[in-house]
């Protein structure tokens, strides 16, 4: 399972600096809740503004 932050208003899924994709695939992914939150305080984003979601590696799926 790996954790992706996902931009709230748009539905975009962080890749990386300045870069955003609808696929959840191309996503930079987590390996836990903490790290994400880490680095979102790290680089001064907004948690309000992300959601979390979890991705399940063997089904391929969003959680």
């Amino acid at each position: 399972m790996k954790i992706l932050l996902q931009l709230k208003k748009m539905k975009l899924y962080f890749q990386d600096w300045g870069l955003w994709t609808s696929n959840p695939r191309e996503a930079c992914a987590f390996s836990t809740l903490t790290e994400a939150l880490d680095f979102l305080r790290r680089n001064r984003l907004s948690e309000t503004e992300f959601e979390f979601r979890t991705w399940n590696i063997a089904s391929e799926m969003p959680a």
